[in-house]
């Protein structure tokens, strides 16, 4: 039970089904940071708002007007762009790494379908937990598997989750409170540009003209039609 109420109840198998989604989607997550560059990787991220509004007319049977059908096909225009110069090949890390990606933010479309589905019948709080139930007893065999880190590593592993798991979240939440879900919806593409700074000013990662085109048009479509 979580604050008095009970977590087992109707759409169990949906709610199960979604965290497996979720941490399906995580795996991915990672890899696609470990084979392509943090521009590459940001950019396909930010697609799973077009996947969404895919999927919610499909399952949720919800209107989608012609203005939003123009905006679904310059997006999908400008994923075809950022892959334009990557060799179709598993053998090329890029191509790997942004398709994991894209992989990644289509599970996240389905887990976010399934959460949102449920959310008459479950509190914020109840599907905070099932989101992340599966892929945390999935992750403990991992634990034993791991081979032996530094200090140093130890150190980078706490302060990374202390910095996204506990400052990140303290402070999302935070500015809900004060924002608009319209309006924190919106600022949260700051990621998108700050990713692509750090990846080009602190890594030397190349900024290639078919990212900067596919990728605004992937973000200035998501943004209008996020509106």
């Amino acid at each position: 039970k979580i604050q008095n109420k009970t977590l087992i109840k109707g759409s169990i198998f949906f709610l199960l089904l979604g965290s497996f989604l979720n941490a399906l989607r995580m795996i991915l997550y990672f890899a696609a940071y470990s084979y392509t560059s943090l521009g590459n990787a940001v950019v396909i991220l930010y697609t799973w708002p077009v996947f969404m509004t895919i999927l919610s007319v499909v399952f949720l049977k919800e209107k989608i007007n012609l203005r939003n059908m123009i905006l679904l096909f310059i997006a999908f225009a400008g994923i075809i762009i950022v892959f334009i110069n990557k060799k179709f090949s598993f053998q090329d890390s890029d191509f790997i790494g942004m398709t994991a990606m894209l992989f990644s933010s289509i599970i996240y479309s389905f887990s976010l379908l399934i959460f949102k589905k449920t959310t008459k019948e479950y509190s914020g709080l109840e599907i905070t937990f099932y989101q992340n139930i599966v892929g945390a007893i999935i992750c403990i065999p991992f634990i034993f598997m791991l081979p032996k880190i530094s200090i140093f590593q130890i150190t980078l592993i706490s302060l990374h989750g202390f910095l996204v798991g506990v400052i990140a979240f303290f402070l999302f939440f935070s500015a809900l409170r004060e924002l608009t879900s319209a309006k924190a919806s919106l600022l949260s593409y700051l990621e998108v540009l700050s990713t692509i700074c750090i990846s080009v000013f602190i890594f030397h990662e190349p900024f290639t003209w078919n990212l900067f085109i596919g990728g605004s048009m992937i973000l200035i479509s998501v943004i209008i039609l996020k509106r």
